[in-house]
């Protein structure tokens, strides 16, 4: 039993990674993903079981900031980030025969999409309600619109790992999620107060986001 156990617990592996990431394509017709705030930086955590020395499977989840500027605005507003990307899902890694201490491997999964983004305008308002001592003068309404996207993604990814020892190992590794944004939701606010909620059309080409991280791995 214990050796059977012991086999179960160094079957587990747990990865994070971070780095910069890209995004291509459109979130919705006019609105492209390659109009970005710089590079973003992102982060990706995994887990999951090592089933033996070439098989592992597991889950994931991805995140990076400002990864779009949406351009044009929606007429009217000015749009403000960062936006945010996360994809959450679950995928299988083949271990390719190792080099030395070097591990290399490729992947592929599929992920739930999340991309969430803002846009903003004001308008001013004839006058100001309330009790005025030198009288009333025009006055700013503040309103913010904010957009979730959500789409099924497929993921592929490679990297190579430094096998520093049996339970710990450094590497590099390269993930791209495509796909395309199947609903969206829409809330509008006015000076914070929320005035509508409700489906918006998503109506978008395919997107395409590329995370390039370096990633610490343990074997438990």
């Amino acid at each position: 039993m214990h050796h059977v156990l012991s086999i179960f617990l160094l079957g587990a592996e747990l990865s994070v990674r971070a780095g910069p990431s890209f995004a291509a394509g459109d979130a919705e017709r006019g609105v492209p993903l390659a109009d970005q705030t710089g590079v973003a930086p992102a982060f990706a955590i995994d887990g999951g079981w090592r089933a033996n020395q070439t098989l592992y499977v597991g889950a994931f989840w991805a995140t990076g900031f400002g990864v779009i500027s949406p351009s044009p605005c929606p007429e009217g507003y000015r749009c403000t980030g960062p936006t945010i990307v996360s994809e959450l899902g679950g995928g299988a890694r083949l271990h390719l025969p190792p080099l030395g201490r070097f591990d290399p491997w490729i992947g592929a999964g599929l992920a739930f999409a999340v991309q969430g983004s803002n846009a903003n305008r004001s308008e001013t308002s004839p006058g100001s309600s309330g009790f005025c001592l030198f009288g009333c003068g025009p006055r700013a309404v503040h309103y913010r619109r904010d957009i979730l996207r959500y789409g099924l993604d497929g993921m592929l990814e490679a990297g190579i790992d430094y096998r520093a020892n049996e339970h710990i190992g450094i590497g590099l590794t390269v993930s791209t999620f495509a796909g395309k944004y199947l609903a969206v939701d829409v809330k509008e606010k006015r000076d914070g107060e929320e005035i509508s909620s409700g489906p918006g059309s998503p109506g978008g080409d395919m997107h395409v986001w590329t995370l390039v991280a370096g990633r610490l791995v343990f074997d438990l």
